[in-house]
């Protein structure tokens, strides 16, 4: 515990604070070509310095990751949840119990953020009479976890907020 952390105190923020119900609808009659995905989220580095900013947005981000955050993954009544649950990330792995407090890096809180997602799908007919698929999905948190104290403040519940999303 950190020495300006009371042993009550409220979270700075929870999952329930930012993660609401995500409901999607796809209509599949209007798709795009695999070919036509860009992964923008891949990259190979070859011959690069820190002055290059791509570079040293993901130093940074590294970085950012390494900070220590405290939080508290809440206890449930599901008796098939996992407790204790074991998170690892690049071979380091860590059991955190339910319903205790953690201090340690935040690239093991982002590696216990991840959702479960209901998959419905409705037939219908089209305007031309055509046969269609929507598909509607609705996203919950896997787990609730509470951040008790996060060193990047605003930017830290940013994230949080946004890796609830599966988006960081």
């Amino acid at each position: 515990m950190s020495q300006n952390q009371r042993p009550n105190q409220r979270p700075q923020i929870t999952t329930k604070d930012v993660a609401p119900t995500i409901k999607n609808d796809v209509d599949l009659a209007s798709t795009i070509a695999f070919d036509d995905i860009e992964r923008p989220d891949l990259a190979i580095a070859t011959d690069t310095s820190m002055t290059d900013p791509v570079t040293a947005k993901y130093a940074k981000d590294l970085a950012f990751m390494e900070e220590e955050v405290t939080f508290m993954v809440a206890k449930t009544h599901d008796k098939s949840a996992a407790d204790p649950l074991v998170v690892g990330v690049n071979g380091q792995n860590r059991v955190i119990k339910r319903g205790e407090r953690y201090t340690m890096a935040r690239k093991f809180l982002n590696a216990m953020i991840s959702t479960f997602t209901d998959v419905d799908t409705h037939e219908y007919v089209d305007k031309n009479g055509l046969s269609q698929t929507r598909v509607e999905t609705v996203t919950n948190p896997s787990l609730q976890i509470q951040v008790l104290n996060d060193p990047a403040g605003q930017i830290g519940m940013e994230w949080f907020a946004r890796a609830q999303h599966g988006t960081y």
